[in-house]
């Protein structure tokens, strides 16, 4: 009954965010999404969300909810600063949606320290919190490197991404979790779109980039158990205890 219940939980916590949107959006027009009367929808869209997030976990307790509330927060919080800010939105959105990843990332932490070996729900909030945590904690650096610009990216700054995707795979060893490192993989796989093109790859820059990204992953996933092993063995013991315990 998991998928049912995150869909149902979706769809719920969604229409209920739609619904704040449109009786207080009747008449408005998308002409423009920078509009500081649309950034003021998506606030009520978010406060919405949020309530019916968190009735929603308090009722029936389904994970994936209190990873709903933490994006409906974000997203209230993140369109009320456009809404506020509206001349340098971007400088802020930059900066809110990093702090938004860190804390939300230190709080699935939380639930996971609750839980080290993984056999409560508390293991499934973390789950979600983690998928949430690492596309906010990489999205700053996707605009800065200019990836969202058709016109492509510089060299150093798409080296950066790559470098802090590889701090986020040691970290993702170390808590034992696959999901933060899936959850960034946007980022790296444009990324390294862009790095082919730069070099004039153009016809063959996609299937590079699926080949490679795919043959990390599953060496990754392979040897996993003793990458994660060798890596926690070189932490302190006093941090180890915060950690999911080394499987054999």
């Amino acid at each position: 009954m998991a998928l049912p219940s995150i869909i149902l939980s979706i769809s719920f916590v969604g229409s209920i965010a739609a619904f704040g949107f449109h009786i207080t959006g009747l008449g408005f027009t998308f002409t423009d999404l920078f509009d500081p009367n649309f950034n003021k929808l998506l606030v009520v869209a978010g406060f919405f969300g949020s309530l019916a997030a968190w009735g929603h976990w308090k009722r029936f307790n389904v994970p994936i909810s209190l990873a709903l509330l933490a994006a409906s927060l974000t997203l209230a919080i993140t369109a009320l600063i456009s809404s506020i800010f509206s001349t340098i939105v971007y400088e802020h959105i930059k900066t809110f949606l990093a702090l938004a990843g860190i804390i939300i990332f230190i709080i699935a932490m939380r639930w996971d320290i609750a839980d080290r070996k993984r056999l409560t729900i508390k293991s499934d909030v973390a789950f979600w919190l983690h998928l949430l945590a690492a596309p906010l904690l990489t999205q700053p650096l996707f605009i800065l490197a200019g990836l969202l610009n058709s016109q492509g990216a510089d060299l150093l700054p798409i080296l950066t991404i790559f470098i802090t995707y590889f701090i986020f795979a040691i970290i993702s060893l170390m808590i034992d979790r696959r999901a933060l490192l899936l959850s960034a993989l946007s980022c790296v796989l444009i990324a390294l779109y862009y790095l082919f093109d730069s070099f004039g790859m153009v016809e063959l820059n996609v299937a590079l980039t699926a080949l490679i990204i795919g043959s990390a992953l599953l060496t990754l996933s392979v040897f996993w158990t003793k990458l994660r092993a060798n890596i926690v063995n070189l932490l302190p013991a006093k941090f180890q205890e915060y950690l999911p315990p080394l499987t054999e």
